[in-house]
């Protein structure tokens, strides 16, 4: 839950200030041992190959920005959404 939160208040703060053009996308991908590693024995346990994932992320003048965390970079999950 509070992965999402920084997203979240940042799009609050956002709209608290009239800046334009940035939404808040809530969108879904496959989270798989690619994308997070520390899954891979639970995916291997239960002979699945992903777990569908929500993610949150900020859409600033058209251009995707994760600001989930410092090392948030939405290019690992881009081609799965």
């Amino acid at each position: 839950m509070t992965l999402y939160l920084k997203n979240t208040l940042l799009k609050a703060v956002v709209n608290l200030n009239y800046i334009p053009h940035i939404k808040l996308i809530l969108s879904l991908y496959k989270m798989n041992s690619n994308n997070a590693p520390k899954i891979e024995h639970v995916l291997i346990k239960n002979i699945i190959a992903f777990v569908p994932e929500a993610h949150y992320y900020l859409v600033i003048n058209g251009e995707r920005s994760d600001l989930t965390s410092n090392d948030s970079d939405f290019n690992i999950i881009k081609n799965k959404v």
